[in-house]
């Protein structure tokens, strides 16, 4: 584990939604883990691997999946995003961050339950980065006012629309390595 690294945290259920909307099916789990380690914020090394939340089911060691994310570098958490068990086990990791390891935060969800808990580590010195891909769903925005109003200046961020094609899982690719 590296001193001031990166904290990653992805909100699967959201980053599907998200990429759905813009026409991608599937996610490439090595792309992810290549955009989050080198092209969103200043910090390169992770504090810990970063994390996806998958629906129940798809993160087991029985599923393809979770497997291909694991296998890439992600610590993968089977979450019910029913019962909201995927963004409370989102937030206990942002509560748990401690500014002697983790310099930075990255959050890739349109959810703006993280807000609080984000605020709080801002507060003591983490810059927090705000990944999202600004869509509509249903012709209403994914991003609510309340998190476009914090993506105005207390948050960094990033956004994934120009980065969308580049996380598609195209099945010709993969045979070709």
């Amino acid at each position: 584990m590296q001193l001031g690294g990166k904290l990653c945290l992805v909100d699967g259920a959201s980053l599907e939604h998200m990429v759905r909307e813009e026409g991608v099916k599937f996610i490439c789990a090595r792309a992810l883990f290549v955009l989050l380690r080198d092209k969103i914020g200043k910090v390169r090394g992770f504090s810990q691997p970063p994390i996806i939340t998958l629906k129940p089911g798809l993160a087991s060691p029985d599923h393809t999946i979770g497997n291909v994310f694991r296998r890439v570098g992600f610590e993968v958490a089977d979450m019910d995003r029913y019962n909201e068990a995927d963004d409370y086990y989102i937030e206990v990791k942002i509560c748990g961050a401690k500014p002697a390891a983790v310099q930075e935060i990255v959050v890739v969800s349109s959810d703006h339950r993280y807000i609080e808990p984000l605020r709080k580590k801002l507060a003591q010195g983490i810059k927090v980065i705000w990944a999202a891909a600004d869509v509509y769903q249903g012709g209403h925005p994914m991003i609510g006012h309340e998190l476009r109003e914090c993506l105005k200046g207390e948050f960094q961020f990033f956004d994934l629309i120009p980065q969308i094609r580049r996380l598609e899982f195209r099945l010709q690719e993969s045979r070709r390595r």
